[in-house]
């Protein structure tokens, strides 16, 4: 016996060889803590597309259930035969007013988004609503933020080269997710008519600060998808009509009073529908959300 472990005090009745195993158990504990986490990082950085883009291939509803003409459209994507998107042409009926290209959320696919297109559709506009690819019935990989916007692109293109459409006739709508799309598609074209951001935020790092889920994780390092709207409002001069729900419980009535705020143009908008969550706005909102719509638009086309 050495002068170490003959003088080592026996503390709470554990001997010195008793105590280097528990020291050794703590640090294999701590070593396969530390694996685990590291291992959850490399998920959160490697697949984060999968825990912000929700697609389902069931179709619950279609435009004739809402009493809207429709044309089935599909839009191939150039340079990649086998994808393409699945999309709902409703023309207008009489003389359109213009045309609305409807970007949906992250969830679900276009059978969920109709209530929205039935106001437009009533208001006297022509509807292109579309899915991503990975959502619904379009044809694709899993979708991705640098995908979903070149989704937005073909989606226009489509409008401007096949429909014969004129960009500064083209109402954007996008609803949450859909919204950050909008706005970053409105970089590229800004003869855009307007933009309608319905309960969207101001960016993935700010929504990701007010969920809370993902403190435990350095989000600055591993984030990859970042559908930072706010940023990106300052390079934008059309009319923007902002709209949000009251009791959004999904994204806070906040970021969209923090988005108008930074829109530059002076023809801008903001109206919180009472007694309505996050998907329902249309609907929960009734006549007053669509007379506050269709301000805003008489504004842009008496």
């Amino acid at each position: 016996m050495n002068f170490f472990s003959a003088y080592f005090p026996y503390w709470l009745g554990f001997t010195l060889t008793e105590w280097m195993e528990l020291w050794q158990g703590f640090g294999s504990v701590v070593g396969i803590g530390a694996i685990a986490y590291l291992l959850m990082c490399f998920v959160v950085w490697k697949w984060q597309n999968r825990f912000i883009f929700f697609p389902s291939s069931q179709m619950t509803n279609t435009p004739d259930q809402w009493g809207m003409d429709y044309e089935v459209i599909s839009i191939p994507i150039p340079q990649r035969p086998q994808q393409f998107l699945y999309a709902w042409w409703m023309p207008a009926v009489g003389t359109p007013r213009g045309v609305v290209l409807q970007l949906h959320g992250n969830g679900f696919n276009v059978g969920a988004n109709l209530d929205q297109s039935h106001v437009f559709h009533q208001l006297g506009y022509s509807v292109l609503l579309f899915d991503y690819r990975g959502y619904g019935q379009s044809a694709g990989p899993f979708p991705t933020e640098k995908q979903v916007y070149e989704d937005a692109e073909i989606a226009l293109d489509y409008l401007l080269k096949e429909r014969g459409c004129r960009a500064s006739e083209v109402i954007v709508y996008g609803h949450s997710l859909g919204g950050a799309i909008a706005i970053e598609l409105a970089t590229h074209h800004p003869d855009l008519a307007a933009l309608i951001i319905q309960c969207s935020f101001t960016s993935i790092t700010e929504m990701i600060d007010y969920d809370g889920i993902y403190k435990i994780f350095p989000v600055q390092l591993l984030l990859n998808h970042h559908f930072d709207s706010l940023g990106k409002l300052s390079q934008l001069n059309l009319p923007i009509f902002f709209i949000h729900s009251a009791q959004d419980k999904r994204i806070p009535p906040q970021m969209s009073q923090t988005l108008f705020n930074a829109a530059k143009n002076p023809q801008k908008a903001l109206y919180i529908v009472p007694d309505a969550g996050h998907n329902n706005a249309a609907s929960a909102g009734g006549e007053s959300y669509r007379r506050q719509v269709e301000q805003f638009l008489n504004q842009l086309c008496p």
